[in-house]
């Protein structure tokens, strides 16, 4: 199992002066002004200035992109910078399977700081630098192909939470591998076939079958109200687990426990209901049933446990009989999804 940090978009980066020769050398694009409105940044070793209106680094290498920018106000511009930063760089083909840990991440930063330095003449402070938004994830090697956990992802977007998740999409727009998409404008769930997108985005391939769970947390205060704060250099693995346990918790778990029992009183109203129509067969007219599109069922021992209810200990052997026809009357999506929901709660928990 693998946790931690994979994208994100950090605010409130200080220029704190600027080597301009090598900023003029470098693939930094940027624009020089006189304007009085213009923000003023100071000559590296030296005691002029030069006044920017913009500046837009599309590094690729070691982060994505660095920005400043402003927005317009009634008295003037209020400027702005972003870090844009992720453990895959497209230019590099690096992948992104091992997220970082919160240290490993304050380390990148330092590192960052320093190739700014080098590679643009840009020296800046992340001592005052907020997360804007973050991307945390988990990753699972699991027991079956991504495909077939769809009963678990249909539970989950039936009984999901839709104020904290109120759009789900099945598929992500431009990606070639498979995505569960939930999401309101403050945070971001995903499931995914990590194992097929290794292969499309990185061509690597690997015989695992890997899941990967992603959370994505938008804006100042609704990271610090999940993970304790907004500050890079204040953030620990310990709150990104805690996190992690008590949102999968809610959002995975709660939701397909809540459709176990659901269809579970469905299930048994419908029994009876078949038992007074039909007097003979019964136990293969509510397989079918269950096996139809039209029902809501988790799992086909659902149906067994329901017929099993009727059956005495003298007529065990009819027990048997009617578990192999309810059997061999329901599909495999429906088998073993108990089995993978176990596993879910095995393997998608971070033990600290």
């Amino acid at each position: 199992m693998l946790f931690g940090i994979d994208k994100s978009e950090l605010r409130n980066i200080t220029i704190e002066s600027i080597d301009f020769e090598v900023l003029r050398r470098s693939s930094a694009i940027y624009n020089i002004s006189n304007s009085d409105i213009s923000l003023p940044v100071k000559l590296h070793k030296t005691e002029g200035y030069i006044k920017l209106d913009r500046l837009y680094i599309p590094d690729g290498e070691l982060f994505g992109t660095f920005t400043l920018d402003y927005k317009k106000e009634k008295t003037g511009r209020s400027y702005y910078t972003i870090l844009d930063l992720t453990v895959k760089t497209k230019r590099a083909r690096q992948h992104n399977l091992i997220p970082m840990s919160a240290n490993k991440y304050r380390q990148k930063l330092i590192i960052i700081r320093e190739y700014l330095i080098h590679n643009y003449g840009l020296y800046v402070s992340f001592t005052d630098s907020r997360l804007k938004s973050v991307e945390l994830n988990i990753t699972a090697e699991m027991d079956h192909t991504f495909e077939s956990y769809k009963v678990l992802f249909e539970a989950i977007r039936q009984e999901r939470n839709l104020k904290t998740y109120p759009y789900y999409v099945p598929l992500e727009k431009g990606l070639a591998y498979n995505t569960h998409y939930f999401y309101s404008k403050s945070q971001h769930l995903k499931f995914y076939n990590k194992t097929k997108e290794l292969h499309d985005s990185f061509k690597i391939e690997v015989d695992d079958e890997l899941m990967r769970i992603e959370y994505t947390l938008i804006g100042f205060d609704r990271i610090k109200d999940r993970l304790g704060t907004d500050n890079p250099f204040d953030l620990t693995d310990e709150a990104i687990a805690d996190f992690l346990n008590e949102s999968i918790k809610e959002d995975v778990f709660k939701p397909i426990q809540k459709y176990i029992d659901k269809t579970d009183k469905k299930l048994t109203r419908k029994y009876k209901q078949i038992k007074k129509q039909y007097k003979r067969g019964f136990v293969r007219e509510f397989a079918h049933y269950c096996n139809s599109k039209d029902a809501d069922i988790f799992d086909m021992d659902q149906c067994i446990s329901i017929v099993k209810k009727d059956m005495t200990k003298s007529a065990s052997h009819n027990y048997s009989y009617n578990k192999k026809l309810i059997d061999s009357i329901i599909s495999d999506s429906l088998k073993n999804n108990f089995a993978k929901y176990d596993e879910f709660k095995a393997k998608f928990q971070v033990k600290k």
